[in-house]
């Protein structure tokens, strides 16, 4: 069986990345909200510390950790730090989608605004190699 093609394997990585990101950003957003209000105190932390929401948060973030590392291992620092601006698009439409926050239309340019400016950084990037990349 033939192995998947070394772009494909890094859109599944980037994929992930920002799923468990995203994920995670949510979590973390219905974990304060189920928080009662501060002043900040050991039983409001006791309190976070035994949310399941905020545990959820906490694993994906070390999952989106490691898949980070993964996808440093095999892309350039600038433009994988720049592609990680995605996670912004996917905490805007997954608040809108699983927390029912509301969109405007200057989010949507936002959002537009930085697929555009990570698609600009990737020609750059072509024909430039890096020493610690390897295949």
């Amino acid at each position: 069986m033939k192995r998947p093609s070394r772009r494909f394997r890094l859109a599944l990585l980037w994929t992930g990345f920002i799923g468990l990101d995203t994920a995670a950003q949510i979590a973390m957003k219905v974990a304060a909200n189920s928080l009662s209000p501060p002043p900040f105190s050991w039983q409001w932390t006791l309190s976070a510390i035994e949310s399941p929401m905020a545990w959820i948060a906490a694993t994906c973030l070390i999952a989106a950790f490691g898949l980070w590392l993964r996808i440093l291992d095999t892309s350039q620092l600038a433009v994988a730090f720049a592609a990680t601006s995605f996670t912004l698009v996917g905490v805007v439409v997954g608040s809108w989608l699983v927390l029912g926050e509301s969109m405007n239309p200057l989010a949507y340019v936002g959002a537009g605004a930085i697929v555009v400016g990570v698609a600009l950084l990737r020609p750059l990037s072509q024909g430039v190699s890096s020493s610690s990349n390897r295949e």
